[in-house]
């Protein structure tokens, strides 16, 4: 396989909460008067195929790097798809309350399909803008339903004001949702299946009401979750360079790195995807070199070894870096 870091097209989402952020402040192609609400950045899914943007496999879909090189390009996995979905969510208004099930439940109820974590790190936030992420304490199953009879459901939700730079696992079966006034990085499973609760008396593009999906969500929700969702991580210098480690589980690994000027990365059993969360960063994969800005990603080979991350800008720049599985990135 040739080594090199590789880009891909992006996706784009209309979503009735969407903006024109993504397409006048970081460039996605994309007109300014059509409502974005999610670029799926890297998607190995039938229906929003990423497709390759530079060098050797330029126009390849990611489905064709998956079969074609395996574990060249995957690592230690065995997996029929490329395991992760990211994308970059502009929320330009509140996103519905919501739940995804767990592997198993989406296994029996959703025609085979995987289950859905993720995390999200918040790129910017207005000055007061909030996520919701789990429920208040005390809040059981029969409460929660009739908190929804009586349209009392927000009472029911965990709330916290949010700026750039904090890390929320969303585990399945953690109600969440996404306040306006945000832009996040999303790194997930490879599935799409959301269980809407409440989506604040609001009409779709059709001008109808969106559908619920309450049965299936009393089913997944975790009325047990007491987890904190804010991941603090802890810091480790790297000569004038820093270290965050983030999340880490079965699905996904990851750590945010401050760069001041280069540092010394490496792949072993997993890929890497590199995401640019600030600033601007020069990637050297294989003897090429690729650039990335803000809100950009881009995926490191696992057979390339020894690759490197340098900052282009006067300050430091901030990249996420994520792995297949519990592995330390």
């Amino acid at each position: 396989m040739k080594i090199y870091p590789i880009k891909f097209k992006p996706v784009f989402k209309k979503r009735v909460w969407g903006g024109s952020v993504l397409a006048g402040k970081y460039k996605k192609p994309f007109p300014l008067d059509i409502k974005i609400g999610e670029s799926w950045e890297i998607s190995d899914r039938q229906d929003s195929m990423s497709m390759v943007e530079n060098g050797e496999y330029k126009d390849m879909p990611l489905s064709e790097l998956v079969h074609r090189f395996g574990k060249d390009f995957l690592g230690n996995i065995n997996v029929d798809r490329f395991p992760i979905l990211l994308k970059v969510i502009d929320a330009r208004d509140v996103l519905s309350v919501q739940v995804h099930p767990a592997d198993e439940y989406a296994n029996r109820n959703e025609g085979g399909s995987d289950g859905k974590t993720e995390m999200w790190y918040v790129m910017e936030a207005d000055k007061g803008a909030k996520i919701t992420a789990g429920l208040k304490g005390g809040i059981n199953r029969e409460r929660f339903i009739s908190a929804m009879k009586d349209n009392k459901i927000a009472q029911t939700l965990n709330t916290f004001s949010v700026s750039a730079g904090d890390v929320i696992f969303i585990p399945s079966g953690r109600i969440h949702a996404i306040g306006e006034g945000i832009v996040l990085l999303e790194i997930q499973q490879n599935t799409d299946i959301t269980y809407r609760i409440y989506d604040w008396d609001r009409a779709g593009f059709d001008g109808k009401p969106r559908e619920l999906h309450i049965k299936k969500a009393l089913d997944v929700i975790n009325f047990e979750d007491s987890e904190k969702p804010v991941i603090a991580g802890n810091y480790e210098t790297k000569g004038n360079n820093k270290k965050r480690d983030m999340v880490k589980c079965g699905y996904f690994s990851n750590s945010v790195y401050y760069v001041k000027d280069k540092i010394e990365m490496r792949t072993s059993d997993s890929f890497n995807i590199v995401s640019c969360v600030e600033g601007e960063v020069e990637i050297y994969a294989g003897g090429v070199v690729e650039r990335i800005s803000k809100a950009y990603s881009c995926v490191i080979p696992a057979s390339a070894g020894i690759y490197f991350l340098k900052n282009i800008r006067p300050v430091e720049s901030a990249v996420v870096v994520t792995g297949k599985g519990d592995a330390s990135i």
